[in-house]
C-alpha cells in the first residue's frame, strides 16, 4: 500500500511541474527558465512550510511562479532600457564636439543622481513612462492600479519640475 501512494504522489507532482511549467511557457518563459522559476517556487513553498502551514500548495505554487516570472520580466526590461540609453549616449557622444560631449555627460550625471535620490517605485513608473508605455501597461506589468502609476507619473513629474527649478 505504501508504495502505491508514493507513486500516486509523484504522479501528482509531475501533473503539477507540467502545468506549471506550461503555464510560465504561455507567459514567454522559456522552458529552462520556467523550471527554474518552479524549482525556485518549491523551495520557497518548503521553507515557508518550516514556520506557517500552508492551506493550499498548488495555489502558493501557482502564485509564487508567477511573481517569480513578473520580477524575471521586470528585471529583463531594466536591463533592456539600460543596454538602449548606453548604446544612445555613446552615439550622440561620437556626433558631437568635446565641449559638448562633457556637457552632455554633465547633465547626465545630474539626471542620474536625479533619478538615484527617488524612490524605486516611482522611478521605475516615471521611466517606463516616458519609453512610452501608458497608464493600462504600466499597471498590468507593475501589477497596481492605472490610478497609483497615474499619481506616481504626477509624483514624478512634480520632482523634475523641482529639479529644474533648482539647477
Amino acid at each position: 500500500m505504501r508504495g502505491y501512494v508514493i507513486v500516486g504522489r509523484m504522479n501528482e507532482f509531475k501533473r503539477l511541474f507540467q502545468r506549471l511549467r506550461a503555464l510560465l511557457q504561455r507567459r514567454g518563459c522559456s522552458r529552462e527558465d520556467a523550471e527554474d522559476l518552479i524549482q525556485d517556487a518549491f523551495e520557497r513553498l518548503q521553507s515557508y512550510c518550516e514556520g506557517t502551514q500552508v492551506h493550499n500548495n498548488e495555489a502558493f505554487l501557482v502564485r509564487t511562479v508567477q511573481h517569480g516570472a513578473t520580477d524575471a520580466h521586470r528585471r529583463d526590461l531594466r536591463r533592456q532600457h539600460a543596454h538602449e540609453l548606453i548604446k544612445y549616449t555613446e552615439l550622440w557622444q561620437t556626433a558631437l564636439l568635446p565641449d559638448e560631449q562633457a556637457e552632455i555627460q554633465e547633465q547626465m550625471q545630474d539626471v542620474t543622481a536625479m533619478l538615484r535620490s527617488w524612490a524605486p517605485r516611482t522611478r521605475d513608473i516615471y521611466l517606463l513612462h516616458q519609453w512610452g508605455y501608458d497608464y493600462a501597461e504600466i499597471s498590468a506589468f507593475m501589477g497596481i492600479s492605472a490610478s497609483a502609476v497615474e499619481k506616481q507619473v504626477a509624483k514624478a513629474a512634480y520632482l523634475v519640475s523641482k529639479w529644474k527649478a533648482g539647477t
